[in-house]
Parts: structure tokens; C-alpha cells; sequence
């Protein structure tokens, strides 16, 4: 959101908040590591508190995907992998569809979107080689619709399609292969493409905890 990240999540027993917990991310962090962090912050959160049982809901099926596939070697992965294993915690980790007016996770997708307007960082995190991909796509992008908007040729294909699109020269791409004479001119650059989190913990203290 806004190109800022964070990770948050809300703490509810019997229905009721008590606690929350959020975290403003580097920039260049990408929105699965920040559910990553999330999660991992919530098992935190858990063990520190020493609670016997604690569900754990979130709506990140690609976290979720990567915990159950043994053959992940994301380092974050095997160490939240390590924390639940030697938990003595029972931690259950659920699924839910996002934005369907779950009280907890709506909650937590408040604490989120509050983290768009937070300036400080928290916590910090290796910047990924999708991040340097997506900005140099994205350079790559605005210098290849400037060369096209202000390019002397190709008015009228440019009346039909005033922004570029990679999609489209592959088609081109595949009409000149089969008919020079058809399309005489080819430019080829690289598309760029481009979600908050929420994660909830519902919690059950001890017996005589609160």
C-alpha cells in the first residue's frame, strides 16, 4: 500500500481485543515477506506469553504453502519451522479469505493500513532481487512510453495504442516472424508488473492467566 510495508496482527480472547502488535518494514520488502513477519512475529508474541493453546489465522495461503513444503530453503522459513517445532505452545495455523468482515482480521488489516503513513522503520530486511527487477522494469517502462509518445513514427499504430504493453509486441513479435513485410518495425523492452497483510491471533491463556 502506498509502496510502504508493514506486518500486524491483533490479539483477541473471547472475542474481545486485548492486545496488538504492528511494524513498519523497509520499502524494498516485499508483501509476502511482510506476512512472513507477521506470522513469525505473532509465534513471538505467543512464546513470550507462555500460552498452553493459541490458533493463529491468516489470510497468506503462499505462507502458509511454504511452511507445509519441506523442500522450502527460505531461511525465514525453516526458522519460524524451528519455533513452532520446539514450541511447547500448541499452535494451530488457519486459513481465511481475506475481506469478508472477519472481526480479527479486519482488525488487523486496520493496524496495516495505519502502517502506510509511518515514516520510521522497524524492523529491516535484505533488499530482494524481485525489488531491483521491479524498478529497473519500471525505468525501463517509463523510458520505452516517453521514446513512444514523443517518436515521430508509428502516429497512427499510436492513436490505436497510446501505451506500450509487452503482451502486445509479443504478438507483433510473432506476426513479423511470420511476415516481415507485414509489421517492419519492432520494439522490444521488459514489462513491469506489480497487496497489506493482516494477521490475526486468537488466543486461549492458561487457566488462571489473563
Amino acid at each position: 500500500m502506498d509502496q510502504k510495508t508493514g506486518s500486524a496482527f491483533a490479539v483477541y480472547q473471547d472475542g474481545e481485543e486485548i492486545s496488538h502488535v504492528s511494524v513498519r518494514l523497509n520499502d524494498e520488502a516485499t508483501v509476502y515477506i511482510a506476512e512472513l513477519n507477521g506470522i513469525d512475529l505473532a509465534v513471538n508474541y505467543v512464546l513470550e506469553h507462555n500460552y498452553v493453546k493459541v490458533d493463529i489465522i491468516t489470510d497468506s495461503w503462499s505462507v502458509l504453502q511454504a511452511l507445509s513444503n519441506p523442500t522450502n530453503s527460505c531461511p525465514l522459513i525453516w526458522r519460524l519451522k524451528g519455533k513452532l517445532k520446539n514450541s511447547t505452545s500448541k499452535i494451530s495455523l488457519k486459513w481465511t479469505k481475506a475481506h469478508i468482515g472477519t472481526l480479527e482480521n479486519e482488525s488487523a488489516d486496520v493496524y496495516a493500513k495505519y502502517l502506510t503513513t509511518k515514516e520510521e522503520i522497524d524492523i529491516y530486511f535484505k533488499i530482494p532481487t524481485s525489488f531491483v527487477k521491479r524498478l529497473i522494469n519500471q525505468e525501463i517502462r517509463t523510458d520505452w512510453q516517453t521514446l513512444w509518445r514523443d517518436s515521430v513514427k508509428g502516429r497512427p499504430v499510436y492513436s490505436i495504442f497510446p501505451k506500450v504493453n509487452l503482451k502486445r509486441v509479443q504478438g507483433i513479435f510473432t506476426l513479423i516472424k511470420s511476415s516481415r513485410d507485414t509489421v517492419p518495425w519492432l520494439i522490444i523492452r521488459v514489462n513491469s508488473s506489480e497487496r497489506s497483510l493482516h494477521v490475526t491471533v486468537a488466543k486461549k491463556p492458561k487457566t488462571g492467566f489473563i
